[in-house]
């Protein structure tokens, strides 16, 4: 199984909490024939909206050539002849996709070049992100400028929270959110204290 497979099966593995409002914003930014830029700090999710984003597309494996490099333990791949060679596989295999996803792109030397050739081809909506996100930033400003728009990834807003965490829009809701945080992972490890039913 390449990695591109292993990429794609991991969307049917995770049940993943649906970041509407940022799925919103990708979908119009890929509406105006540019490259989305999936931005933020660290562990806010980048990745789990990419995967949220591409689960909610209900496309399968021939729609969408999705690459998570966070899964290659063998770094096998590290630069850009080594990406094209297993694109070009996946097209031997499914044809032309719909989709190019390109999560943690910053690891792959020479990622540039082809996120621009495949951009100059005009058959993809493209969508990248990567840790590294001024690196990045500075490469598609002087490879594509013009080209992309970010979709700047944020912490759970208090609506989110209330969601995520299944609680009820309570005053202790509110103390929770202030007191564990808005960062998705805080929230994910801490139980939340449901407030107790008063005595009749």
């Amino acid at each position: 199984m390449d990695l591109a497979e292993q990429s794609f099966n991991l969307l049917n593995n995770w049940d993943i909490f649906p970041r509407k409002m940022y799925f919103d914003q990708i979908n119009r930014i890929l509406q105006t024939q540019q490259i989305v830029f999936v931005d933020g700090k660290r562990r806010v999710w980048k990745s789990y909206t990419i995967m949220g984003y591409l689960q909610d597309l209900q496309l399968s494996q021939g729609k969408i050539f999705y690459l998570n490099k966070e899964l290659d333990l063998r770094n096998e791949i590290s630069d850009v002849l080594a990406l094209d060679r297993l694109f070009c596989t996946y097209v031997e295999t499914y044809w032309n996709p719909e989709y190019l996803v390109l999560d943690e792109l910053h690891e792959i030397v020479g990622r540039e070049r082809f996120v621009k050739a495949k951009f100059t081809e005009k058959k993809y909506k493209i969508i990248i992100s990567g840790s590294n996100s001024q690196l990045i930033l500075q490469e598609l400003n002087t490879n594509l400028v013009w080209s992309f728009l970010s979709c700047m990834i944020r912490p759970l807003n208090y609506p989110e929270f209330i969601k995520y965490s299944n609680q009820k829009f309570w005053l202790r809701a509110f103390f929770d959110y202030l007191k564990i945080g808005w960062m998705p992972e805080n929230v994910n490890k801490r139980s939340i204290l449901k407030p107790e039913k008063p005595q009749s």
